[in-house]
């Protein structure tokens, strides 16, 4: 109960700036008496400590993803340079690929790629022949 009354005369010393608080009544020998200290630039200054220390640790992450320009590791391609949110989209978009419907897909298409591939080995094997017996 003291303390509300004092952080009341806290109150009113803030409203009327210039004018001593009424004192509260002395505390008797078994009270316990707060005292409540508080500074806006410290609240001020714990925030930006807070940003910094969230900055700091968000470059160390873009760091870390980050690839060096002779990497060869598939996963980073397309991730130089760029900032960690791009990173995560790149990356999420990679693992979407990954999904068991696209894979039939993409497999549907090498399978066919495939052929392709070795119908021309065929063909040019028997070009070359051709060429070979023209030659003899």
């Amino acid at each position: 109960r003291r303390l509300l009354q004092q952080l009341e005369v806290a109150k009113c010393s803030k409203a009327t700036p210039g004018k001593s608080p009424a004192k509260a009544p002395a505390p008797t020998g078994d009270a316990v008496t707060f005292e409540l200290y508080w500074r806006p630039e410290q609240d001020q200054f714990a925030q930006t400590a807070k940003i910094a220390e969230l900055e700091k640790r968000l470059a160390q992450l873009e760091a870390t993803v980050r690839c060096e320009p002779d990497s060869q590791n598939p996963l980073l391609v397309g991730l130089k340079g760029t900032s960690l949110v791009e990173t995560v989209q790149v990356l999420q978009a990679k693992v979407n690929i990954l999904d068991v419907a696209v894979l039939d897909q993409v497999e549907a298409r090498l399978q066919s790629v495939l052929g392709k591939v070795n119908e021309i080995a065929k063909h040019k094997a028997t070009v070359q022949d051709a060429d070979t017996q023209s030659k003899v």
